[in-house]
């Protein structure tokens, strides 16, 4: 379990002036799915290095299986703990082809080159880049490159996965079929995924949703308490994707509707939209 304890954490001199993370408390379990969103400058990456031990709290302490990231030694044993996955898929070569890439991370843990290669091959079979393996990495498309480094980072084994943005260039069914893959290992595995996204419509596909609004968690919780909660929307200064806010005007006019028989269908949208307006006008005609 990953605990923040009282955490803050400010850039500048004036930690008062330029606070990012103020007091912050959270536990991340094994095996949790979680999505975490939040206004531009809201902390969000600040957050993640702080968990991964990329940047030290100014008060407060963080821990890792018990580890604490303020010792050094006890940092360099949780390492092998944490993984990320920057939105700059730039940011993770070091190889001269994917594969190298991809055992960059794995060479670093073990001295077995057959184990290095069962790893290598399990992270590029499961993100689907079977094709690219050797393929110079600078040479990859902005969706491709994603790939390539969610690989890397998965062929390390993290029992924590952060993805900051890092499926932004993915078309809708590329980014379906990563997401499905990555929640089959938390379930199998028992590992977490701490999801960073704009991409306010993904959120309802995870188990628990954390909202970070001026360096602060404003929200807990699953994803669909807020998504139907106009008003948590607003408060957090977050836009309501369109289909969520049709979503929630139908559903205002169904009196009579179970809200949760649709959010629990929401992948579903031609089906979950036919049904809101076949019960809608059902009611108008009564």
């Amino acid at each position: 379990m990953i605990e923040l304890l009282d955490v803050s954490f400010g850039y500048g001199q004036d930690d008062k002036t330029h606070a990012v993370i103020k007091d912050v408390n959270l536990q991340i379990k094994s095996g949790e799915k979680i999505a975490l969103i939040g206004h531009n400058g809201s902390g969000k990456t600040t957050l993640i290095k702080l968990c991964l031990g990329l940047l030290s709290p100014k008060s407060g302490r963080i821990l890792v299986d018990g580890l604490d990231l303020s010792n050094r030694r006890e940092l360099q044993k949780s390492r092998k703990e944490l993984g990320i996955i920057f939105q700059d898929s730039y940011m993770h070569y070091f190889g001269s082809t994917v594969q190298e890439d991809v055992a960059f991370g794995p060479s670093n843990y073990h001295k077995d080159s057959f184990k290095i290669k069962e790893l290598v091959d399990n992270a590029i079979n499961l993100v689907g880049i079977e094709t690219l393996r050797m393929r110079n990495p600078l040479e990859l498309s902005g969706g491709q490159g994603q790939l390539a480094s969610i690989a890397s980072a998965i062929a390390t084994e993290p029992k924590y996965l952060f993805m900051d943005e890092s499926a932004v260039m993915l078309d809708m069914q590329s980014k379906e079929l990563l997401l499905s893959r990555l929640f089959g290992i938390c379930k199998n595995l028992d590992k977490s995924i701490i999801y960073i996204t704009h991409d306010l419509e993904e959120i309802s596909k995870f188990d628990r949703l954390l909202v970070l609004c001026e360096g602060e968690f404003t929200f807990d919780g699953k994803p669909e308490t807020f998504i139907s909660s106009p008003e948590l929307w607003e408060k957090n200064r977050l836009e309501l994707p369109s289909k969520f806010r049709l979503f929630n005007l139908l559903m205002q006019r169904l009196k009579s509707a179970d809200v949760m028989q649709y959010h629990l269908e929401i992948d579903d949208e031609p089906g979950v939209y036919c049904r809101l307006y076949r019960d809608f006008f059902s009611e108008r005609h009564e």
